[in-house]
């Protein structure tokens, strides 16, 4: 009899070690999926946002393996957005756009250092802005963001992370994004490379102009009219981009 009932009591242990054994792979499975879930759904909802006018917040509301993707989207999303909202800043930089203005000009005249100068910074400032929007944008560059050897389960949830971030449709999307950054870069850089080009011809001409009532007299028809040359290839690179100084709401130039 004791035999038995020590065999019932080993066969009950076992049976109830399995049962709950079961009920926590169940419980796991459940929560991975739920966390998977809320991933997908925190993912949906940052791939809407406007990069110029929303806050990507870092609020991380998964946990395990899921926290580690979803912190790394979030933070993506967060560097492409203040990219974005840098250059459009820039793009709307009224310093810039006053700089060929005439009370601009007569103030900063005649080697017109701080026109100049603020040439420069914006032309560096925004090919920052645009190599940094067209490297995030870069299909090994998503690819890499996340470290597999921090997953614990690297395989499946670096495979996951693959399926939110780098579908076909994902990847041609930042390929075009990345393909019209280097368009607006090199749109860009003509235009102010032109602007530099107008200064200095003032800046070498000085003693030969007058600026009165607003307008810019040459002392010579020669010089009037390589003026209005040089203004009119500035007016050809403004038409051809045209930015109109802004941008989207997913950073694409207008």
């Amino acid at each position: 009899m004791k035999k038995k009932k020590v065999l019932k009591a080993i066969i009950f242990t076992v049976l109830a070690i399995a049962i709950l054994f079961i009920v926590l792979i169940f419980y796991i499975a459940i929560k991975q999926l739920e966390e998977e879930k809320v991933l997908k759904q925190e993912l949906m909802y940052y791939s809407n946002l406007d990069l110029i006018k929303d806050k990507f917040p870092l609020e991380i509301k998964t946990t395990g393996d899921c926290a580690y993707i979803e912190e790394t989207i979030k933070k993506y999303y967060r560097r492409l957005s203040d990219n974005v909202k840098g250059l459009n800043d820039y793009l709307n930089n009224h310093n810039l756009t006053n700089v060929l203005t005439i009370d601009s000009l007569i103030s900063d005249r005649p080697d017109f250092t701080i026109s100049r100068t603020t040439v420069k910074d914006t032309k560096s400032k925004i090919n920052t802005y645009l190599q940094n929007i067209a490297s995030l944008c870069d299909e090994e560059t998503i690819k890499n963001l996340i470290d597999k050897e921090k997953l614990d389960d690297s395989d499946y949830y670096y495979d996951l992370y693959l399926q939110l971030m780098c579908t076909d449709h994902d990847l041609k999307e930042f390929a075009d994004l990345k393909a019209r950054m280097k368009e607006a870069l090199k749109y860009l850089s003509e235009v102010l490379d032109k602007v530099d080009e107008i200064l200095l011809f003032l800046q070498a001409h000085d003693s030969e102009i007058s600026y009165q009532n607003h307008m810019i007299n040459f002392n010579s028809t020669t010089l009037a009219t390589e003026y209005k040359k040089l203004i009119a290839e500035l007016s050809i690179y403004s038409n051809q981009g045209t930015s109109n100084d802004k941008l989207d709401n997913k950073g694409d130039v207008l």
